[in-house]
């Protein structure tokens, strides 16, 4: 025996008491400190048993006499005390899943081996076992044995399984390892990021400022508001933190709501609460690995799957043989994990490989393991050994890549890259995720490929070439970003484009459904959603495009004339009640249409000094006109407290009239239309650009939401310095365009030419299942199936997209009119009877239709960048013999600012040749405008650099 301390002191007597459960009759309970040991007693006739007691369990370390404990070092002691605590019934001690808790439990009577009402209560019979959301948790003794990538391994393979039976499947991934969070920092790389963390729900959970249900549902709205949809289904993300100085400031922590006298499994309480309120089908958990209290609560709860991951080595085995240990005393019996009600652990072995499988190491391994999870409640669980069976061992071979992954991208590229993790976790995902009965796929309408449905695709890519005609939305990325954030609240954000990328198109959609509402729901799937509830924030196109056809201008038109009616008409009849729309009536709205762009052009002009607060007054000034609310000009040296008190009396008097306004901005590259050499429209604009951040910063609930289409090349010359940080604030809303919502745009324009069924939802489909489907609008290859023609998917997103894997919108759309509007003019000449059998659009038509997008891009890429043109120009002066790819910097005479310049714009790609000379590329989209040649020889390396520089493609 060694005792030290009173901590020493302390074990002995939680070891010899089994956690202080097992204590003697004359003795009611023990507490220990630092300055003496309390002995409860109810009665002076139990002091002497009591004393006995205490003599047994430390032996001549015990000073009957002087009633004092001696310590080890020196002659230091500690006192004991017998209080009499008066006759009490002595009340059962609740088991806490904390590790200080669980070391001093006896394995010989575990929790589960008595009833209720016996000295060791059954504790989670506490809970009703095993209710939906069906939680998963992974854990690790030692870190770096690959516990955060196998459970990514898990995660990808549901939703794979939800993918390949149709059956969509709705996830909520959580990291709880506080001390060294993984999956946080590869969420960083994503487009929307949370704005609740696993730290944020502790608190709240823990101190909740309203009643529980109310401020869980807040903390749910927030988690929903960064929801993704990858293919047909959801995925939730609570990241550990959300800035890192919560890291360093954790008070509330999973223990401590483990330590609730009523509900020691109140944690699991708690996260199945959450997974409930966002309908989560499945919750995975990345625990923090160790013995630690942030994981202990969660990993002993038989309600959870728990998967335990180890490497062979020995400090990896001997620790989770330590942890098995742990869990082995609250292991439920078989009969109810083999009713489903709980779970017994699984170990998942790592980093094996086919030597060490088959060496005695391996199996030395699993015999401990299987020795440490030691839970013999009948014979029948024993295999030949004498071991439990109930705890089983999984196998992952080591994969070199694994070693290194940086985001969910780069995890689900590189677990799929290990055949033994994807094996283990489709049987898992296919034991946990069932087929769909009824699956519903993509299909084609049915009848002949005709040159009608050539036709009829032609004339709607004409529509849709940015001419915003029709009422179906597709809805790509940015715009499910927009509604899944501000389902809630009234967007504040800025959406950023190249030419071509689409704004114009979200623009007159948003204009179109006139209520944020009824955009949210639309989005979502809900067409009539908002009808249901009281639609009560309108969008009002503020500032719009100039360049515009007379449909456009008339939806536009129809948004602004029905906000002013129903806000300025709304006048309440004596037979009917006041409502919101009604209270409209007592301030006159929108008395101009919109705002007057030659006044701003006029502003322009003439007030070329003003600085960015003059600009942002004059912003939220004719804003406010526009509402017909009138401020007092403010003194030059009180502008900032004008700005901040105008907001306030702006936001007040929309709070007054029940009403809530998103405003949508467009068209700004015709207004400020010198922003590369005047100092106003710069200024002007960065200031215009500054508003829907000075909006949320300024108003706690704002009733004025703002939605500025900006192009992008425009954000470079207003914000000269730190235009990165812009647009990292508002790249969830980024108008881009992906492998995935290329192919998807291609189907949806498919479907509006009724040549796909257009009651689809296409975001719902997976990248093979849209992949497989498009073969028959353009064919498997640019050839008969069996050629070595390119894939003709891969061919054409390589084609219209530059090295830096960038396509437009426009430029789809375009491509897909001109390979139409070729085989419908020259059926013959392309071959279209030969080709359509199995494709509508023949290999002919594809090829041809390059050249006229390509010109077309090159004219409005020299119309955004001056950079650009200038280089463009002196190409154009080169000979022809001059103008072949590949070619290097000295034959074409480029200087090393024009080089940089054009490798950023993925307009050149740099590659060295076999004698180890630097040779430049030109991307298709450019160089067949360009009149550039390719060599024949080097037609296949543009393709294998196509993949080297964008990655695996659609391929």
């Amino acid at each position: 025996m060694k005792l030290l301390t009173w901590l020493d002191v302390e074990r002995r007597i939680r070891k010899l008491t089994n956690n202080k459960r097992n204590l003697p009759l004359s003795i009611k309970d023990i507490d220990c400190f630092s300055d003496g040991v309390e002995i409860m007693i109810d009665s002076l006739g139990f002091q002497q048993q009591a004393a006995q007691e205490i003599q047994q369990w430390f032996g001549d370390w015990y000073d009957t006499e002087r009633r004092q404990i001696r310590l080890d070092i020196e002659n230091a002691f500690l006192p004991v005390d017998f209080v009499v605590h008066g006759e009490m019934p002595k009340q059962e001690k609740v088991i806490v899943p904390l590790w200080r808790e669980l070391a001093y439990l006896s394995k010989d009577e575990p929790p589960f081996r008595r009833p209720m009402g016996t000295s060791i209560p059954r504790i989670v019979a506490k809970t009703s076992g095993k209710q939906p959301p069906h939680i998963v948790a992974f854990h690790s003794f030692k870190g770096g044995v690959g516990r955060t990538t196998h459970m990514a391994g898990f995660y990808f393979s549901l939703l794979q399984r939800a993918h390949d039976t149709g059956k969509p499947i709705s996830i909520l991934v959580i990291d709880a390892d506080l001390e060294a969070p993984g999956l946080t920092y590869w969420d960083r790389q994503e487009r929307l990021q949370p704005e609740i963390s696993f730290i944020d729900f502790l608190e709240v959970y823990h101190y909740p400022p309203v009643e529980r249900e109310k401020a869980m549902e807040a903390v749910t709205n927030q988690l929903a508001s960064s929801r993704k949809q990858i293919g047909n289904s959801t995925v939730f993300f609570l990241p550990a933190f959300c800035s890192e100085e919560q890291l360093l400031d954790t008070p509330i922590l999973p223990q401590h709501l483990a330590r609730s006298a009523a509900n020691p499994w109140q944690t699991t309480t708690a996260i199945r609460q959450l997974g409930q309120a966002v309908q989560a089908d499945v919750i995975l958990i990345d625990l923090r690995a160790g013995l630690s209290d942030l994981a202990s609560p969660i990993l002993m709860d038989a309600q959870i799957e728990r998967f335990l991951v180890t490497t062979l080595s020995e400090q990896s085995i001997h620790g989770t043989c330590l942890v098995l240990e742990q869990m082995a005393k609250l292991a439920p019996p078989p009969e109810e994990t083999g009713r489903g009600q709980y779970y017994d652990p699984t170990v998942i072995v790592t980093m094996l490989t086919p030597e060490l499988r088959k060496s005695s190491v391996y199996e030395d391994a699993v015999a401990q393991l299987q020795e440490a999870y030691d839970v013999h409640f009948s014979e029948s669980n024993m295999d030949d050994n004498g071991y439990d069976t109930r705890l089983t061992c999984w196998e992952s071979y080591f994969s070199q890549e694994l070693l290194y992954v940086k985001s969910w991208d780069d995890a689900r590229d590189k677990t799929r890259s290990n055949s033994s993790l994807t094996d283990m976790a489709i049987k898992w995902a296919g034991e946990n995720w069932p087929k769909k009965d009824n699956r519903r796929e993509a299909r084609m309408r049915k009848g002949n490929n005709d040159l009608q449905q050539v036709v009829a695709l032609r004339d709607q890519c004409e529509e849709y070439a940015e001419k915003g005609i029709g009422d179906n939305l597709l809805v790509t990325d940015a715009l499910r970003n927009l509604a899944i954030k501000y389902r809630d609240e009234l967007p504040q954000v800025i959406s950023i484009g190249a030419k071509g990328a689409g704004k114009t198109f979200s623009y007159l959609h948003l204009a179109r459904c006139k209520h944020w509402e009824t955009f949210v729901d639309k989005v979502s799937g809900k067409e009539n959603g908002a009808m249901q509830k009281k639609c009560c924030s309108y969008i009002y196109p503020l500032l719009a495009p100039k360049q515009l056809d007379d449909k456009m201008n008339r939806i536009i038109r129809e948004a602004r004339d029905q906000v002013t009616q129903i806000i300025n008409d709304a006048t309440p009849s004596p037979d009917q009640p006041h409502t919101k729309t009604a209270s409209f009536a007592h301030h006159q709205y929108f008395v101009a249409n919109g705002i007057s762009d030659l006044a701003i052009k006029s502003k322009l002009d003439g007030e070329p000094e003003w600085g960015e607060l003059n600009w942002i007054w004059y912003w939220l000034d004719l804003i406010a006109k526009a509402m017909n609310i009138h401020f007092e000009s403010p003194a030059q040296e009180n502008l900032d407290i004008a700005i901040t008190s105008g907001m306030h009396t702006l936001n007040r008097q929309l709070e007054k009239g029940g009403l809530r306004l998103v405003l949508i901005i467009d068209g700004l590259e015709e207004l400020f239309d010198r922003i590369a050499d005047q100092r106003s429209q710069q200024v002007a604009l960065k200031a215009l650009l500054d508003f829907p951040k000075r909006l949320q910063d300024t108003l706690r609930q704002s009733s004025l939401g703002m939605i500025i289409f900006l192009r992008k090349d425009y954000l470079r010359y207003a914000i000269r310095q730190n235009a990165g940080q812009m647009e990292s604030r508002y790249k969830p809303y980024e108008l881009t365009w992906d492998q995935d919502s290329f192919l998807h745009l291609v189907y949806w324009l498919g479907q509006q030419a009724r040549f796909y069924d257009p009651t689809i939802e296409v975001n719902s489909l997976g990248r093979t299942v849209v992949i497989n489907e498009l073969e028959q609008l353009w064919g498997k290859k640019l050839g008969k199936d069996n050629s070595k023609e390119a894939n003709s998917a891969a061919w054409v997103y390589a084609a219209l997209s530059d090295f830096k894997g960038r396509l437009q919108a426009r430029d789809i759309v375009r491509f897909l009119y001109h390979a139409a509007k070729k085989t419908s003019e020259d059926a013959e000449g392309v071959g279209f009877r030969h080709w359509q059998k199995d494709r509508i659009l023949p290999p002919q038509a594809i090829r041809h239709a390059l050249r006229p997008c390509s010109e077309k891009k090159l004219e409005e890429v020299m119309n955004e960048s001056g950079e650009f043109k200038t280089w463009f120009e002196d190409m154009k002066q080169l000979a022809p013999d001059k103008r072949r790819v590949p070619f290097t910097v000295q034959q074409l005479g480029i200087t090393p600012t024009q080089l940089e310049f054009l490798k950023n714009m993925g307009v050149l790609y740099e590659d060295t040749d076999k004698d180890g000379l630097l040779k430049y590329y030109i991307p298709e989209i450019y160089r067949i405008g360009m009149n550039f040649e390719l060599e024949q020889s080097k037609k296949p390396r543009v393709l294998a650099l196509k993949k080297k520089s964008m990655g695996k493609g659609l391929s």
